[in-house]
């Protein structure tokens, strides 16, 4: 019996862009809810796994590298498509990995003023919810124009 763990890291590629993906986007979910937790509400933690299991083979297995779009193998291009074309897919990951972490630094921000601040961590929240709801709200909008 052979091994072949190269397929499986392309096949579990290939699923996590369908779900991940759509039209070359990060698609967040409805209102951000892509990713819920036991209460039904984001969860943080759901959204990095996603984004480490597309990053993780990425950075640590060379022949998945994704920094150079020219580089880029035909059976990793084809298996991350929905994330767009040879060229995009590097900016499409990149561009969901700063969504995510300019929402959870200002949540992480607002936690730690909860008890000292409330006013400001209320603010702070907000204003990551509402980064999260104009995000969902473009993508449902693009998803009319199209």
């Amino acid at each position: 019996m052979q091994i072949r763990p190269r397929p499986h890291v392309l096949e579990l590629w290939q699923a996590m862009a369908r779900h991940c993906f759509d039209g070359g986007e990060w698609d967040w979910g409805e209102r951000g809810g892509r990713s819920s937790g036991e209460r039904g509400g984001r969860s943080s933690v759901t959204d990095a796994e996603r984004l480490l299991c597309l990053l993780y083979p990425a950075t640590e297995i060379p022949a998945f590298r994704l920094d150079d779009p020219d580089s880029i193998e035909k059976d990793v291009q084809q298996a991350l498509q929905q994330a767009g074309g040879r060229a995009d897919i590097p900016a499409s990951l990149m561009r969901a990995m700063a969504e995510f972490l300019h929402i959870e630094v200002a949540l992480r921000r607002a936690r730690g003023l909860v008890d000292e601040q409330p006013g400001r961590a209320c603010a702070l929240a907000v204003a990551a919810l509402g980064q999260l709801d104009a995000l969902a709200l473009a993508r449902e909008t693009a998803d009319r124009g199209a």
